[in-house]
């Protein structure tokens, strides 16, 4: 999490009230080593502003002396030829590495003339000198893109211009003119965060108060190295382009993918049946996994036991809740009770799991049944009084193994019997992870990104990519990824690159999206599209009038696993004019007395928690019944230089 932070906080800020329209250095190399500078900077400010920074790398010197602001009234002056009476004295404070000028500002032009200068900032060697000076590096001081940048260094002496070397390290392709006495690094722009930094290697003979040491590389090696240099830059220039060519082509086809899964979303609502007829004929947990596309909750195990009723291997009745749940005005009166019957009904492997899972005898001439009230927690009245009722959290653990358990083997015998498959999306997400991860992960290295920021994300990426192979379903963690590689890309200094990797990331991310968890077959799909028609019609017309109470039952049990909004109202309304709901439609006659049986067992865990956190370890009861009992009544700082206003 610190680093998904830290990649949020590194986000190149594209700040639009102020910008800094001109850069002019001039650099006077002294003979001992040192340089003198003088920089003029024009500000075009939007807004009220009160001081100016400039913030000076640390490498390559031994320290800053004698720093300086002015405004600078006359702004065609140029450094070096500036008059002390067009110059107005600003304070300056020092805060690390960045010097802050009081300037008051407010919608106008200014001119800021800077100067300082940079201690032992010359190595010079006993065959060649070494001046390497980083004016904006790629922290964030380097906040601003500053345009049309000058850069001229003065040599102690003369120096024929094929005598000495100069190199411009800079995204731009910029300028070097080279004479005697003067050498000019142009560039029209130093883009936010990236290095505009200047070497020279010239004749140690001009260093005349400067000690010379022995030089760590020949010259003609450090020449190599800067053309090498040269030319991977430039590679990598080509590269980015051909990147950037071929990323909308990226993106294209990923559109092309949403535009394809939308259209077949769209043919597959023309497929509905039309008739309730067989939706009310099919297997209430094959309706329970189509309408989640294959997404566990907590009406699966309660779809499983009305399927082993519809199908005549168990029965269901209203029996008496326990003595707690009687005292609580909150709880309901009645609960339901499963019980096997002896048949010959074939069962399926997830159903004899289900049944060995729920199912134990309730006593010693009784058949194998399932109470849901024996599985529950605290009751409301429990949690105000705050009792606590050890091994109810036991309980529940127990019973969401169990659930789990069976879950995964019912949604196993779904896709082998070809119902749903996954396929598509365990192709799909990894295929799409690998594309942005990639694409991410080259940039930087064109970009020219420090390598910490490539582990970084390197790092964060890899994890939240295995996370979202491994179960490609739990949409958090792949969007997760996407975010996280959305932040990352924003921090490339290529404007371009940022752009198409804006579009295609949310792209890859609204196809993921549009990818379903299971793709359907033929008959899947119909049923499917009957789902949301009985959901629909259930919410806007309740629930059909002349039901019978078999009929009324198979609508309760639908209604409640398919997650029907107003379904309740409806059921209280046909209850008042029928009379047997009770021993003939026991799921209707709950609904009829708003309450749904699975939520309230999911509230009784939720309140043993709070009870479990609220309570002492003293003073409370013991649930002496176990899992399933009778019912017995128990229940940091830059370092690198730039320029900004604030």
């Amino acid at each position: 999490m610190t680093m998904l932070i830290f990649l949020a906080l590194s986000t190149p800020v594209f700040a639009d009230s102020y910008t800094i329209d001109k850069v002019h250095i001039r650099a006077w190399i002294q003979p001992n080593g040192d340089l003198l500078l003088n920089e003029v900077f024009k500000y075009t400010f939007k807004g009220d502003y009160h001081r100016v920074r400039r913030s000076i790398q640390t490498d390559h010197h031994k320290g800053v002396t004698n720093f300086y602001a002015y405004e600078l009234l006359n702004p065609d002056a140029e450094p070096g030829f500036v008059k002390e009476q067009n110059l107005r004295s600003l304070k300056v404070t020092k805060e690390d590495n960045s010097y802050y000028a009081a300037l008051p500002a407010e919608d106008e032009e200014k001119t800021v003339f800077f100067v300082y200068r940079l201690k032992h900032a010359v190595k010079s060697y006993e065959t060649y000198s070494d001046l390497v000076v980083p004016f904006f590096g790629t922290g964030s001081n380097h906040d601003q893109d500053l345009h049309d940048v000058t850069i001229d260094f003065v040599f102690p002496q003369e120096i024929e211009p094929g005598h000495y070397d100069a190199f411009l390290h800079d995204r731009e392709i910029g300028n070097i003119q080279k004479d005697r006495v003067v050498v000019r690094f142009t560039t029209p722009i130093s883009p936010m965060y990236s290095l505009t930094e200047t070497r020279l290697l010239f004749p140690s003979s001009v260093m005349t108060e400067q000690k010379k040491i022995a030089a760590p590389v020949s010259l003609e090696k450090a020449i190599e190295q800067e053309k090498t240099l040269a030319k991977q830059m430039a590679g990598n220039k080509q590269k980015r382009e051909q990147l950037q060519h071929a990323l909308p082509y990226l993106t294209i086809v990923m559109g092309a993918g949403c535009l394809i899964l939308m259209t077949l979303s769209l043919l597959r609502r023309l497929k509905s049946s039309g008739s309730m007829k067989e939706l009310l004929h099919t297997d209430p947990l094959v309706l329970y996994f189509i309408h989640r596309l294959g997404k566990k909750d907590r009406y699966g195990y309660f779809a499983a036991l009305y399927s082993l009723v519809e199908k005549g291997a168990a029965k269901v009745k209203l029996d008496k809740t326990a003595k707690r749940f009687q005292h609580d005005p909150d709880a309901p009166d009645y609960q339901l009770l499963f019980t096997l019957k002896d048949t010959s009904v074939p069962l399926t492997p997830h159903e004899n799991k289900l049944i060995s899972w729920l199912f134990k005898k309730l006593g010693k001439k009784s058949k194998n049944s399932f109470s849901m009230m024996n599985a529950a927690g605290t009751t409301k009245k429990e949690k105000d009084e705050q009792r606590q009722l050890l091994g109810y959290q036991g309980k529940q653990m127990l019973f969401k193994q169990g659930e789990k358990e069976w879950l995964d083997a019912a949604l196993h015998h779904m896709k082998a019997g070809g119902l749903m498959s996954d396929k598509l999306i365990r192709l799909l997400v990894p295929l799409l992870l690998a594309i942005v991860f990639s694409v991410v992960l080259y940039s930087y290295m064109l970009d020219s990104l420090s390598k910490g920021a490539m582990l970084t994300y390197s790092i964060i990426a890899a994890i939240l990519f295995w996370l979202a192979w491994r179960n490609p379903a739990k949409r958090w963690r792949t969007l997760l990824f996407f975010f996280v590689s959305f932040i990352a890309a924003l921090m490339l200094y290529d404007a371009a690159l940022v752009k198409q990797m804006a579009i295609l990331i949310p792209a890859a991310a609204l196809l993921y999206l549009l990818t379903p968890r299971m793709t359907l077959s033929s008959e899947a799909a119909i049923l499917y599209e009957d789902i949301r028609q009985f959901r629909k019609q259930v919410k806007k017309q309740g629930l059909p009038p002349y039901l019978s109470e078999t009929e009324l039952e198979k609508w309760a049990v639908r209604s409640l696993i398919l997650k029907t909004r107003q379904a309740r109202s409806s059921f209280e309304e046909i209850a008042a004019a029928k009379a047997d709901l009770f021993s003939a439609a026991p799921l209707a006659f709950l609904l009829s007395e708003a309450h749904d049986p699975v939520s309230y067992l999911e509230d009784t865990w939720k309140w043993s928690k709070a009870v479990s956190a609220d309570s002492s370890s003293g003073g409370g009861s013991y649930d002496s019944g176990g899992f399933f009992s009778s019912d017995s009544g128990g229940g940091g700082g830059d370092g690198g230089g730039g320029g900004g206003a604030d």
